[in-house]
């Protein structure tokens, strides 16, 4: 995983220049971010195949407790990883999953409540 950082501005005609207002916060973030990508257990939680097994977990686990109709939630997540995969299976961009990190949450409210039957 790469990590791409633009912190400056190269001298130029139309007078912009680089202003840091923080240094101090903006050199504590930077260590923190080099230190967090340092450690190889993290990028794990932002890889598409977290993703998917996350969405598939609570999927099942939703299934289970309230029946089928609960799948209905999931469809256009899942609709949307069978398409990447079958148009691109070896491209890897967060852009095209944000969607399912963005639902997990909604997913876990979901899996976690029980069927009122």
């Amino acid at each position: 995983m790469y990590i791409s950082t633009f912190n400056y501005i190269f001298e130029n005609d139309l007078g912009l220049e680089n202003a840091n207002f923080v240094p101090s916060f903006s050199k504590m973030l930077s260590k923190f971010v080099f230190a967090c990508f340092e450690m190889r257990f993290l990028p794990v939680f932002f890889s598409m195949g977290f993703a998917l097994f996350a969405v598939l977990y609570l999927l099942i686990v939703c299934v289970k407790r309230n029946g089928y109709k609960v799948a209905i939630a999931f469809l256009p997540v899942v609709l949307i990883w069978l398409s990447l995969m079958v148009s691109a299976p070896i491209a890897y961009h967060l852009r095209y999953v944000y969607v399912m990190f963005c639902t997990i949450p909604l997913f876990i409210i979901l899996a976690s409540k029980k069927s009122t039957k």
